[in-house]
């Protein structure tokens, strides 16, 4: 096969497509929602914090979806009558 040109697969692929989901550790989920890393890890520790991901033995994250998610259930507003309700909420009125 003399003359006969060496056709790499891999340069005629397209690039792999930049997925959705990121996983940004502690330190970074911390900043991304306003909370200090201490604080996230007792959530996390406590079972009352956000979903995580456990990378390895010592090590976990969080999906950017997940604390997206987390921040939107914590949106809150004023009703007509000063009480914090989430948005969409009704408002309860007394007779």
């Amino acid at each position: 096969m003399a003359g006969s040109a060496i056709v790499c697969p891999m340069a005629t692929t397209k690039p792999a497509p930049i997925l959705d989901r990121r996983i940004l550790r502690p330190r970074a989920a911390a900043a991304y929602i306003g909370l200090a890393v201490s604080t996230l890890e007792r959530m996390r520790l406590d079972g009352c914090g956000l979903a995580f991901v456990r990378l390895g033995p010592r090590a976990v994250g969080y999906d950017v979806r997940e604390l997206d998610r987390w921040i939107e259930n914590r949106r809150r507003v004023r009703n007509d009558r000063g009480i914090e309700v989430a948005p969409g909420e009704p408002t309860i009125t007394s007779a």
